[in-house]
């Protein structure tokens, strides 16, 4: 069970750990990491407010993921 435990609390370090690239909009608009839309892809604009939404959303799940997996452990 700690195993267990311990890989859902690293998967949502993980998620929190990507989002913030996205949330600080250190990431300019790119084929490999970001949400890639045509939309997104041809405008910084949207692209970097396309991805602080997203990134917002990741780093709600990450947080979720870690205190579940504590909360988990102990019951």
């Amino acid at each position: 069970m700690t195993t267990l435990m311990l890989l859902y609390v690293i998967g949502g370090i993980v998620l929190v750990a990507l989002s913030l690239p996205l949330l600080w909009e250190k990431v300019p608009p790119n084929p490999v990491y970001g949400f890639r839309l045509s939309a997104t892809m041809n405008d910084p604009q949207v692209w970097y407010a396309t991805n602080k939404y997203g990134a917002k959303r990741l780093m709600v799940t990450g947080i979720s993921t870690v205190v579940a997996a504590a909360i988990f452990y102990f019951i």
